[in-house]
């Protein structure tokens, strides 16, 4: 079962830092390069200086981001900017946004420090596979500054009425903070220090199941460094057991939380020798069955063709967009028997279109694939030839994920975007190799 526990966060502090929506970002792998430098610009104690610092001329192994990381922490909180809870406590934050049809919702989540459980354990379950690099960054930033700089967004099952229950005591209360941030997304935090709620908290996830749904590098990169804690650690294991490495922290939501949103995320395959117009339709055509579909001379049959690929029921499809205006919308039958992950659009534009192309190129889909949100950039970006392949795809339902996690499957990288992002910034967490849960 998962094993919660309170702890004692790191908060900007408003007096000395300022507002805070100065001063949270979005998580770090979200963030492109031209945001990046304006988050860096908009205040010297925005939270991308922990997260996602600069790469300055000169850099070595004793100077470097990942160092600076370490050394803004330290005098951060050395200045007042950073204040510490004088208690663990649990926090409970909360987005209100607008979704794609305009409608309004909020979703609710509970953070909390959570033991790290290995895969398989029957406690967290992936559901994305993951890239090589970003843990190996993450790692690096964990060594130099041994913390939980951002919450995983974190799914939890069973019964929702206990848990609802307790986090509407806490909204009772005003908030401590209150703010929309640059989408206009507005953010509620609460700070949830009573004794008897955090010991209720810790008993209502019992015997829950946890499913990863934003943060599958991070939760790995805290796997890997739980381990070269424990091989460093001099202490026996009893001790080893209680310290503070052992734990991440998690933004947990239930599955049928009203606020939870996935928005697609479409595929493009960057040019290469092989990839023209002709070769590309035949690997489409090969797929499964190809409609042809006007796109227009600037594009104007977009939406039709998105409005298609959303009507299609009982099988996979994704829209496609290549050379300089074919497009087209393809059905890609399911084979009977398959998994569960089987049955994704992302998987069969995987293992259909994209494979064969990586194929011919000899490259990964670490090296040609790109991923966006924006389907008219997307298919400019072909029409341009800077793309030489855009796949359009629907995302996938909060069911489909917990129904791949639960068979042991693992959907393609980028299948899915939770909406909104968890802020970084709202609080810290401290995992000092020495240091023991209960001073966390």
């Amino acid at each position: 079962m998962p094993e919660l526990l309170p702890f004692r966060a790191y908060r900007y502090n408003p007096a000395v830092a300022g507002e805070l929506a100065a001063l949270v970002c979005p998580p770090y792998d979200v963030i492109p390069e031209g945001h990046r430098e304006a988050l860096h610009r908009r205040h010297p104690h925005n939270a991308i200086r922990l997260t996602l610092g600069e790469d300055l001329p000169g850099d070595d192994a004793r100077e470097n981001r990942y160092v600076r990381s370490g050394r803004y922490f330290a005098e951060w909180v050395a200045r007042g900017v950073l204040l510490r809870e004088p208690t663990p406590a649990f926090y409970l934050s909360q987005q209100s946004f607008q979704d794609p049809e305009g409608g309004e919702r909020t979703r609710t989540g509970l953070i909390a420090a959570v033991r790290l459980e290995p895969y398989g354990s029957g406690v967290v379950f992936p559901h994305e596979e993951t890239f090589a690099r970003p843990k190996e960054d993450r790692l690096r930033l964990m060594r130099a500054m041994p913390a939980n700089l951002e919450q995983i967004l974190v799914l939890y099952d069973g019964p929702a009425d206990r848990v609802l229950r307790l986090l509407d005591g806490v909204t009772t209360a005003g908030p401590s903070a209150d703010f929309r941030d640059d989408l206009g997304i507005r953010s509620r935090f609460w700070v949830i220090r009573d004794r008897d709620a955090v010991t209720a908290f810790m008993s209502a996830f019992r015997g829950r199941r946890l499913f990863i749904a934003d943060g599958h590098h991070r939760y790995e990169t805290a796997l890997l460094f739980r381990e070269e804690m424990r091989t460093a650690d001099p202490a026996p294991p009893e001790i080893q057991a209680r310290r503070a490495y052992n734990s991440v922290t998690m933004h947990l939501v239930h599955v049928e939380d009203p606020g939870l949103l996935i928005l697609p995320t479409h595929r493009l395959l960057a040019p290469f020798p092989g990839a023209e117009a002709t070769a590309i339709r035949q690997v489409l055509k090969a797929a499964g069955h190809l409609t042809p579909w006007r796109l227009g001379a600037a594009g104007e049959g977009l939406p039709a063709l998105l409005d298609a690929l959303q009507a299609v029921r009982e099988e996979c499809a994704v829209a496609c967009a290549w050379g300089a205006e074919e497009g087209g919308l393809l059905r890609m039958p399911e084979p009977p028997g398959g998994a569960p992950v089987d049955g994704l659009d992302a998987t069969r534009a995987h293992q259909r279109i994209l494979a064969p192309l990586l194929a011919r190129a000899g490259a990964s889909a670490e090296e040609l694939v790109s991923y966006t949100r924006d389907a008219p950039a997307a298919l400019a970006a072909v029409r341009q030839g800077k793309q030489s392949l855009a796949l359009f795809l629907r995302p996938p339902t909060v069911h489909q994920v917990m129904t791949v996690a639960l068979a042991g499957g693992r959907m393609p990288q980028k299948t899915t975007y939770f909406f909104p992002k968890v802020l970084t910034g709202l609080l810290f967490q401290r995992a000092e190799p020495l240091a023991m849960a209960e001073e966390a």
